[in-house]
């Protein structure tokens, strides 16, 4: 059984966070649901014309785990999953369902982190790798928007490590932002790690 971690589909932290996923799946017997539409829609060699059955069929409150489920089965490579199948339903989701995705795949995450922390992982390569996924959605196929991931993780201030990941993703933009506007005018010769020190910490 999937355990998951505590829910939060909304855009504050006192809409129903403290509600256990699992009891959600529990309640209304959807987990297997969940994931079997999850796999014959992401998986790398899925038809392309089970989107539109997908879209059609799939429950309402079913399509909210879309991205949660995205997120397990990519087992931390996001090579495992069909990222234009993921992207065409995206599309077609209403800014509202796009929203519950982002902070119930943000919830699992963090859950994911924890139990390998249990494991005795290193939490700085917990934070990268989850970093490195993320980085899958926002930048690589612009699947989801970073504001609204950035306001899943803050409202996630009762675990330290939504906020790390806040931090790193930040750093990550703000070095795109330097290279991007910077580096082509820079001699290399001068980008020196003062320098660049410099600009991250202005």
């Amino acid at each position: 059984m999937w355990v998951g971690p505590m829910l939060s589909c909304g855009s504050t932290k006192d809409k129903i966070k403290s509600f256990p996923l699992w009891v959600y799946f529990e309640i209304c017997n959807a987990e297997t649901t969940v994931i079997n539409q999850c796999t014959q829609l992401l998986s790398p060699s899925a038809d392309p014309t089970y989107v539109t059955t997908y879209i059609s069929h799939s429950f309402p409150e079913h399509r909210h785990y879309l991205c949660a489920g995205s997120w397990i089965l990519m087992h931390g490579h996001p090579e495992n999953i069909n990222s234009a199948n993921l992207g065409r339903v995206l599309r077609e989701f209403s800014p509202e369902e796009v929203t519950a995705n982002i902070y119930t795949m943000v919830d699992v995450l963090l859950h994911h982190i924890h139990l390998e922390l249990q494991l005795r992982h290193p939490l700085q390569d917990l934070i990268l790798k989850a970093c490195a996924n993320l980085a899958y959605f926002i930048w690589t196929h612009d699947l989801l928007p970073l504001d609204i991931l950035l306001l899943a993780l803050i409202d996630r201030d009762d675990d330290p490590h939504a906020l790390h990941i806040v931090a790193m993703i930040q750093l990550r933009c703000r070095l795109s932002t330097f290279f991007v506007t910077n580096l082509l005018a820079m001699d290399i010769r001068e980008l020196k790690i003062g320098n660049l020190r410099k600009i991250l910490a202005s």
